[in-house]
């Protein structure tokens, strides 16, 4: 973790590759615009919230940014080869790194059983996380992990156990129809095989109250919809 960070303003022949990410017209991941090139982490700093200034009225709860690190150094590149990037890194609208994956095909990617279990943890886009809950089944949870999810989700708990997939859930899928999911593994809206998720749902879930939302009204209100 160390080093993702200070590769990131390390003197180096580098090269960032820059992508604003947002959700295409079925809430799919996709590209808002770019790719932009910088060769400065500060300079890109600066780029990314000058152009949060210039068009504050986007919707940026959906907007972020994806950066990939790349270095150009001649000790870097082997004849014949593309460029893969070393880390790819997730930013917010004022330029601060959320989030990083340390790419496969990295020059410094550890090997080995220990530099497996370890890289393990950083390769890959993954909302996995498994933690107590307080929940009960019955419980009806509002998911906001904007910007990395492409909008503010219900669904309703069906089982609650202790393992990974043991937390089920319900939630109503873009026909209106009920579907079933893992909610630690962030299967708790209709897409969201299609989504980018950088963001355990656990960190944003919410209990409403009855009084709130009463689940079986808002099922029949999408499936008229």
């Amino acid at each position: 973790m160390d080093q993702a960070v200070r590769y990131l303003t390390m003197e180096s022949e580098k090269i960032f590759l820059i992508q604003l990410m947002g959700y295409n017209d079925d809430n799919k991941s996709d590209i808002m615009d770019g790719p932009y090139i910088m060769t400065s982490f500060e300079d890109m700093k600066k780029a990314v919230q000058e152009y949060y200034w210039n068009d504050p009225d986007s919707i940026w709860e959906s907007l972020y940014w994806r950066v990939e690190l790349y270095f150009s150094g001649k000790n870097e590149i082997k004849k014949n080869e593309f460029l893969s990037p070393e880390y790819t890194y997730i930013m917010d609208k004022n330029g601060e790194i959320q989030y990083f994956i340390h790419e496969k095909l990295s020059s410094n990617y550890l090997k080995g059983a220990l530099g497996r279990i370890a890289e393990g943890q950083f390769h890959s886009v993954c909302p996995d996380l498994n933690l107590p809950v307080p929940y009960q089944p019955g419980d009806v949870l509002v998911i906001d992990c904007r910007p990395y999810a492409p909008g503010a989700f219900y669904c309703r708990l069906k089982e609650v156990g202790d393992d990974c997939c043991g937390i089920q859930c319900e939630y109503v899928n873009s026909e209106g129809e009920i579907e079933t999911g893992a909610l630690k593994h962030g299967d708790y809206f209709f897409n969201h095989r299609k989504v980018y998720q950088y963001l355990s749902p656990l960190y944003k879930a919410k209990i409403v109250s009855k009084d709130e939302l009463d689940w079986d009204d808002y099922v029949k209100g999408k499936r008229k919809c």
